[in-house]
């Protein structure tokens, strides 16, 4: 659905394409069970260019007047995926910060109360 939409965007904007979108169909079909790199980026948490990937087809299906609705609902579910993975990011270096806080803040009390182990000594 996504390749029909960007191709209708496309052809509002007065562009053809050589081979038609049933052959590019049959083509990715073919190729078989494969990840796309969308996929691999994902999963080996790289950076997804959501918005260069997919934002600019909805924005130019904006520009045509053309619906995008496939385009939209993969972009919407990419943006929470990507944030997700962004807030657990936050949360795994914001636990590691206070993880490291709590061991100089124990050691501290442990100084402060006379004892004679120093974290630097």
């Amino acid at each position: 659905d996504m390749m029909r939409e960007a191709q209708a965007i496309a052809e509002k904007l007065g562009v053809t394409f050589r081979v038609p979108l049933e052959k590019r169909i049959e083509g990715a079909e073919k190729v078989g069970k494969h990840k796309t790199s969308t996929l691999q980026d994902v999963e080996a948490g790289r950076a997804v260019e959501v918005d260069a990937l997919i934002g600019s087809v909805i924005e130019l299906s904006e520009l045509t007047d053309t619906p995008a609705p496939a385009s939209r609902a993969v972009h919407a579910l990419l943006k929470l995926l990507v944030a997700d993975d962004a807030r657990a990011e936050r949360a795994c270096r914001t636990a590691a910060r206070l993880a490291l806080y709590t061991s100089f803040a124990t050691r501290a009390g442990a100084l402060s109360r006379g004892s004679k182990s120093h974290p630097l000594r």
